[in-house]
């Protein structure tokens, strides 16, 4: 069983990133990917990751927006195969928002 531990990959260099999770893999249990990180590499980093490891994938956008796009947004992330496991929003959103994000990912993800 791994620990849990959860690995901070802030990084805009993918090869670093991989090889971080490379060397950890064994007792990692979950790789925190930061904005900078989805904004650089976005979909394609995120599984370029996964398929390195079989450890959850915690994707830190800290989304805050009108409810309408924060479920949009989410909804386009669950087209990962497969979804991060751990997604954040920021609930300064609001009720409204923080309804419609768990509505966009059913139970399928940690918010």
């Amino acid at each position: 069983m791994k620990a849990p531990i959860v690995l901070a990959v802030d990084t805009p260099d993918l090869d670093i990133a991989r090889s971080w999770v490379a060397c950890t893999q064994e007792f990692v249990s979950v790789y925190k990917l930061g904005l900078e990180f989805f904004l650089t590499f976005g979909h394609e980093g995120v599984r370029a990751i996964k398929s390195e490891t079989d450890s959850d994938i915690f994707l830190d956008l800290k989304l805050h927006d009108i409810p309408n796009t924060v479920a949009q947004g989410l909804a386009s992330l669950m087209k990962l195969a497969p979804a991060p496991a751990i997604m954040n929003v920021h609930a300064s959103g609001g009720f409204d928002m923080m309804k419609a994000a768990k509505d966009a990912v059913g139970g399928a993800v940690k918010l």
